[in-house]
């Protein structure tokens, strides 16, 4: 059994001030204080391209270093703004690039805890997201 959990951290926006990032930030530290190891990755500095299922073979750097953190890790947590209700463009894409993890031992995120944090400041999101959860 390991003696340290790892916990990575996915999200953030494109925007230059996110509060989504900020919210990911804040969970990361609790983490890291409850004595796990934590790597953020922050969706903006990844600066991720669009998926492209032609490219699977030979994914950039950026894409193979984000998957390799999230394969490793024991625990993720996910953080996004909320665009009309659902998770930005930037983070789904993130998400779309993750189908790499599918030829891993064990595939995909078996077995990982994922904690999900969303920042929405709209009316109309926290009720498009409010129905979105039933």
């Amino acid at each position: 059994m390991k003696s340290q959990l790892t916990v990575v951290g996915l999200g953030g926006s494109l925007a230059e001030h996110s509060n989504s990032l900020a919210a990911l930030k804040i969970a990361l530290e609790g983490a890291a204080e409850a004595g796990a190891k934590t790597d953020l990755l922050d969706i903006r500095q990844l600066s991720l391209p669009m998926y492209d299922p032609g490219t699977e073979n030979n994914p950039p750097e950026s894409v193979r270093g984000m998957c390799d953190s999230i394969h490793k890790a024991d625990g993720l947590i996910w953080s996004s703004p909320m665009y009309n209700g659902t998770i930005s463009g930037s983070f789904k894409n993130a998400l779309d690039w993750l189908k790499l993890l599918g030829n891993q031992n064990p595939p995909y995120l078996t077995d990982k805890v994922v904690g999900l944090i969303w920042r929405c400041e709209l009316r109309q999101d926290v009720a498009t997201t409010s129905l979105v959860e039933r």
